[in-house]
């Protein structure tokens, strides 16, 4: 589905349901939410435990983060691709620490791809 349907900011294309669900049993301030897509251009949806949603687009280069402040609660978190019908290898990070970087999380692991795995060319 477009992630645009899921309002302003919300940009590529997602799968009906979620890729993963995160539950902070306590609040957790400057969590941080990063994904790994390698040479992909992948997006980020995060539905809060209200209902309302965070997205994110190119943070790092071609890498989602959503970043803030996060109550206690269960967090539903799709990683999509800015290109409709890609399906790249992806890690998930979720930290408090500043300074991990997207470097940090390996590629190795994550969804399994299907289709090419070809960088895709920046969008503006």
């Amino acid at each position: 589905i477009s992630a645009r349907s899921l309002g302003a900011g919300c940009a590529g294309w997602i799968a009906d349901k979620p890729d993963f669900v995160l539950v902070l049993q306590a609040a957790m301030p400057g969590l941080r939410v990063l994904v790994n897509g390698g040479q992909q251009d992948t997006t980020l949806v995060m539905q809060r435990p209200d209902g309302s949603y965070a997205c994110n687009d190119d943070s790092i280069d071609r890498h989602p983060v959503v970043q803030g402040d996060l109550a206690a609660g269960s967090y539903r978190l799709w990683v999509g691709a800015y290109v409709q019908g890609i399906n790249a290898p992806v890690t998930l990070g979720v930290t408090a620490k500043p300074d991990v970087s997207i470097e940090a999380l390996p590629v190795d692991y994550g969804l399994p791809s299907s289709a090419p795995s070809e960088p895709q060319p920046p969008h503006s």
